[in-house]
C-alpha cells in the first residue's frame, strides 16, 4: 500500500518535472554553445518577442523547445532551422526584427527566463508535495539539486533586468508552450 502511494506521488512529480526538463535540456546545450555574454533585453524587446511567439508557433507547428533531436540540442540552430521553413529573413522583418540573429537572441533570452521560472515553480510544487514525508523527500533530493543547478544556469544566461522584464509574461508563455 505504501509503495503504491509513493509510486503515485512519484508519477505526479514526474508530470511536473518532465515538461520543464524538455525545455531545459535544449537550453542547457545552447548555453554551452553560445556566447559568454549575458542576453540583455528591454521590456519592449521582451514584449515584441512574446507577441511574435504565437506567429512563430503557427508557422512552425512542429517546433518545440525540446531540440534533443534537432541541431544537436542547440536552441539557436533549432530556432533558425524552423525559421528556414518560414523564409527566415521575411519572418524576422515582418515581426519587427532587423535580422534573424536579433530574433534568435530575443527568443533565447525569453526562453531562458521562462525556463528558470518554470523550474522554480516545479521545485516549489515538489517541496510542497514531499515535505510531509522524509523518505519521499530524500528520494527527490537529487532531482531538486539538479533542478536548482539548471535554474541557476538559465538565470546566468540573462541579465537580472531581462529576467525582471520577462516575469509579467510568465502566464502567457506558459499557455503558449505548455498547451501541447
Amino acid at each position: 500500500m505504501i509503495f503504491e502511494i509513493h509510486k503515485a506521488r512519484r508519477l505526479e512529480m514526474m508530470k511536473i518535472v518532465l515538461p520543464v526538463l524538455s525545455i531545459l535540456l535544449c537550453l542547457s546545450a545552447y548555453a554551452e554553445n553560445s556566447e559568454k555574454e549575458k542576453i540583455s533585453l528591454t521590456k519592449a524587446e521582451v514584449e515584441k518577442c512574446v507577441k511574435t511567439i504565437p506567429a512563430f508557433i503557427k508557422a512552425n507547428p512542429d517546433f518545440t523547445p525540446d531540440t534533443s533531436g534537432a541541431g544537436g540540442g542547440d536552441l539557436s540552430a533549432a530556432i533558425q532551422g524552423a525559421l528556414v521553413k518560414t523564409k527566415a529573413e521575411a519572418f524576422a522583418k515582418k515581426h519587427g526584427y532587423s535580422s534573424i540573429t536579433e530574433f534568435v537572441k530575443a527568443m533565447s533570452g525569453v526562453l531562458s527566463a521562462y525556463s528558470a521560472m518554470k523550474i522554480k515553480d516545479a521545485m516549489a510544487q515538489m517541496k510542497k508535495q514531499v515535505s510531509s514525508n522524509p523518505k519521499i523527500k530524500s528520494m527527490f533530493a537529487a532531482q531538486m539539486k539538479m533542478l536548482a543547478g539548471l535554474e541557476k544556469k538559465m538565470k546566468e544566461k540573462i541579465t537580472p533586468e531581462t529576467f525582471k522584464a520577462i516575469e509579467p509574461y510568465y502566464d502567457t508563455l506558459d499557455k503558449l508552450f505548455m498547451k501541447k
